[in-house]
């Protein structure tokens, strides 16, 4: 009966501890919650929606007609 009792006193203790420790930790349940944050006004997105035209415009300087050196060899 003596080995059993050699737990006893150590698991009464952890018992007790714990207990407090409940109790501590219940004392901080009656905060109030935070205000929630005010919403975010959303900006209205640009929409394609309707008819849309367009101009590409370009132009070479280079001077080369042909690219030379590449090695793509490729019948036209």
């Amino acid at each position: 009966m003596q080995a059993n009792l050699k737990f006893a006193r150590p698991l009464a203790v952890a018992l007790g501890l714990f207990a407090l420790g409940g109790t501590a930790y219940a004392a901080d349940v009656i905060a109030e919650e935070p205000p929630a944050p005010a919403p975010i006004a959303e900006l209205p997105v640009a929409s394609w929606a309707g008819p849309y035209a367009g101009v590409s415009v370009g132009y070479g300087f280079s001077g080369h007609a042909d690219a030379e050196g590449i090695g793509t060899d490729v019948d036209t």
